[in-house]
């Protein structure tokens, strides 16, 4: 078993938002799916494609498409606000931990903007409301966030939680 080290970047927005994730390599993209959205911090609503082609996500594996290190695969999130993510992969680990559940996420940075939000365009301009804490538009977000929003914030324990519920993975050396 070999497993992709992956750095997937949020494009188009700042401060950056990013993770790095280890997944097996034999994991098909329609499970890679549901990890992004889940280390990412999407909900899940809305379509999502992975490249400009057609392809049979449950067929299709990431090491099929992303074979070695260096390769890139876009993921489009939200056809409407139009959220692509670029996967890089760092490593092709050929001697994982025993005992190591993947997927996993190791590390990353940033808050993922909330759910139709705008794209980044739209997140620029929430940002820039939440930062001005006056106004009729802060207090329009402020309202649809219900409560605080921080930009910054990222819980790698509170990613990895949500990860081991992913029914399709096992710890190595099962």
């Amino acid at each position: 078993m070999t497993v992709h080290q992956l750095k997937v970047t949020l494009t188009g927005i700042a401060p950056a938002v990013w993770r790095r994730l280890q997944v097996r390599s034999e994991t098909n993209l329609a499970e890679l799916h549901e990890v992004l959205q889940v280390a990412m911090g999407w909900e899940n609503y809305h379509l999502h494609s992975f490249g400009d082609r057609e392809i049979n996500e449950t067929t299709v594996t990431l090491a099929r498409v992303a074979g070695g290190v260096g390769a890139h695969l876009d993921y489009m999130y939200d056809f409407g606000d139009g959220w692509v993510h670029v996967i890089e992969v760092e490593k092709v680990l050929t001697h994982p931990r025993p005992g190591t559940a993947y997927p996993r996420c190791t590390a990353g940075r940033g808050a993922c903007p909330p759910e139709d939000c705008g794209g980044p365009w739209g997140y620029a301009d929430m940002l820039r409301a939440l930062r001005s804490r006056k106004g009729p538009r802060y207090r329009e977000i402020k309202e649809w966030l219900n409560g605080k929003f921080d930009p910054s914030a990222f819980d790698l324990a509170a990613v990895n939680e949500a990860l081991r519920t992913l029914s399709a993975e096992r710890p190595t050396g099962e």
